[in-house]
């Protein structure tokens, strides 16, 4: 039996691998090297938009928009920190191991929920909730993402650690039984997601037609957009890795950076346009007034956003500012506005 030696473990290639040891072992050394990456990434994220988000998510009105950003935001983040000790801890036991592992990719389909949540609202949004769009859009949501959880568990249900021939447990290393398949984890994100981006674009297409332009419209196409690519990009690139290379640590590897990428993004987009409505009239970015009317401090992308589009729609921002000095909440701004 061939080993490799290193100062904190013993590698002994596992039976019917297809590799070489070498391979084996740098493979092991890739997946730690890229998940710390990932990790590292969302590390940086939640540091350097943290001012931004005490300010207009911690200190605006909360709804059910600003409970699944928190849930995405910082559910990654402890999704990084399972994963870490899942990949890295070599001295845990094979059962430990594989409960470590279980409960991170798990979290994959979890994250994911809340991810393509956050973008479906901004789409029901784009609508103004028009009734028969959101149940569509609700419905097609919910079967991608019972989807998603199905092919986690028939998937996950064959994770075990690899067998060798002295049963030692080497870097915290699973297996998966369906490991082949499991590039069809992001089929139904690329359905939804395509969906998403191609609805945008049709409303899009007839605000431009119709001369429609105001701040909260642009940021939410043009962010929209944005995402789609990149992540479609990202999700792609996974897809052909999943299928073509055979090593599990890659396919795996592969997943967890897709879902920082995601999860980061998604959560930009939602500051981005809270921040946008947040800005008064004719200001920059920067200047955050705290005296804006309150649909447009709330910026959830639900009632309140939906009421203050189709207001931008039929009247514009002087009307606006009329109405908002007549109103003190939400619900009877969202009123007036109809």
């Amino acid at each position: 039996m061939t080993s490799y030696s290193t100062p904190y473990v013993n590698y002994t290639l596992p039976v019917d691998y297809p590799g070489t040891l070498d391979d084996y072992v740098q493979s092991i050394f890739n997946a730690g090297y890229l998940d710390v990456v990932g990790t590292a990434m969302v590390l940086f994220d939640t540091t350097i938009v943290l001012g931004d988000e005490i300010q207009l998510v911690w200190g605006g009105r909360w709804g059910i928009p600003t409970i699944v950003y928190f849930l995405n935001h910082y559910g990654i983040l402890v999704q990084a920190v399972l994963n870490q000790v899942a990949v890295n801890d070599v001295y845990l036991s094979q059962e430990q191991c594989l409960q470590w592992n279980l409960a991170s990719n798990w979290f994959i389909p979890i994250i994911m929920m809340f991810v393509e949540a956050m973008l479906v609202l901004r789409v029901t949004a784009l609508y103004q909730h028009n009734f028969k769009v959101s149940v569509s859009i609700w419905t097609l949501y919910s079967v991608c993402v019972g989807m998603m959880f199905l092919l986690s568990g028939l998937l996950l249900a064959g994770v075990g650690p690899f067998k060798t021939a002295d049963d030692t447990v080497l870097a915290c290393d699973i297996r998966l039984l369906g490991e082949s398949l499991f590039y069809t984890l992001w089929i139904p994100s690329l359905i939804l997601e395509t969906v998403l981006v191609l609805m945008t674009f049709w409303k899009g297409l007839l605000h431009r037609r119709g001369g429609i332009k105001t701040p909260l419209l642009t940021v939410l196409e043009r962010d929209g957009f944005m995402y789609f690519f990149i992540v479609f990009g990202v999700m792609a690139v996974n897809l052909s890795i999943c299928m073509t290379v055979q090593d599990v640590y890659y396919t795996l590897v592969s997943h967890r950076l897709t879902l920082c990428i995601s999860s980061i993004l998604s959560s930009r987009l939602f500051l981005r346009l809270r921040k946008t409505a947040y800005a008064p009239q004719g200001s920059n970015e920067s200047e955050i007034s705290k005296e804006a009317p309150p649909s447009v401090v709330e910026s959830d992308m639900s009632e309140p956003v939906s009421g203050w589009l189709e207001f931008h729609e039929r009247a514009g921002y002087e009307k606006e500012e009329e109405v908002a000095g007549q109103t003190d909440g939400i619900g009877s701004l969202h009123v007036k506005a109809e």
